[in-house]
């Protein structure tokens, strides 16, 4: 059995933009592409609302995802191929940083896996997908306050920077702008955006070969 271990934030965990509930596990794009894949795959999701890339947020310790990822790793081993897709959270205006440096973040949880000594002796392979745009209208939204104009032009470049950091470790990449985008919140996928997404990705792992 092929283990694909999905890292994320609140839309890797399901948040439905319009209720803030969770999908459904088949509304979800790793439950998606379980699906897809059907039962000689396993699909573990590690989705975390708030989670960033390497950020320490102030309110939940919790949610750096450089610090927690190496145990995620090593529980979950052995594993085929590891999904990471941060960097909405990292955008927001109360941190520091720009589009390049989110990119930097995700790169370091990237090479975690990369270059992790696993007991099984796996060798996982990355893709690395950047998020959606977060909307712009999302500066003005009452339910997400540390979002305003700079959080949209950061996630702007995010493609662009991403996939750049992503050559340069030899992990595959996917542009998720160009395949899904926010919801009614402005942040959060659809469960149209969820479909989008997962089917891009199952394509990608296609690709990849795992």
């Amino acid at each position: 059995m092929k283990n694909i271990l999905c890292f994320g934030d609140s839309n890797t965990w399901g948040t439905d933009p319009v209720t803030a509930m969770r999908y459904e596990f088949n509304e979800r794009w790793p439950g998606i592409i379980s699906g897809l894949l059907g039962p000689d795959y396993h699909i573990i999701e590690e989705g975390l609302g708030g989670r960033t890339s390497s950020l320490d947020d102030p309110f939940g310790e919790d949610r750096n995802g450089l610090k927690c990822l190496d145990m995620l790793l090593l529980s979950h081993e052995p594993l085929d191929l590891v999904i990471i897709m941060l960097g909405t959270n990292d955008a927001k205006g109360s941190y520091p940083g720009s589009a390049r440096t989110i990119a930097k973040g995700v790169r370091l949880c990237a090479e975690k896996a990369l270059l992790r000594n696993f007991k099984t002796g796996c060798k996982p392979k990355v893709l690395i997908v950047s998020p959606p745009i977060i909307e712009k209208e999302a500066e003005n939204s009452e339910k997400f306050i540390a979002y305003d104009r700079v959080s949209h032009e950061r996630s702007l470049k995010f493609a662009e920077c991403f996939k750049k950091e992503a050559d340069a470790i030899g992990a595959s990449f996917l542009d998720g702008s160009s395949v899904c985008k926010a919801g009614a919140d402005y942040i959060h996928l659809s469960k149209e955006g969820q479909m989008d997404l997962a089917k891009a990705i199952y394509n990608k792992i296609v690709e990849i070969g795992i």
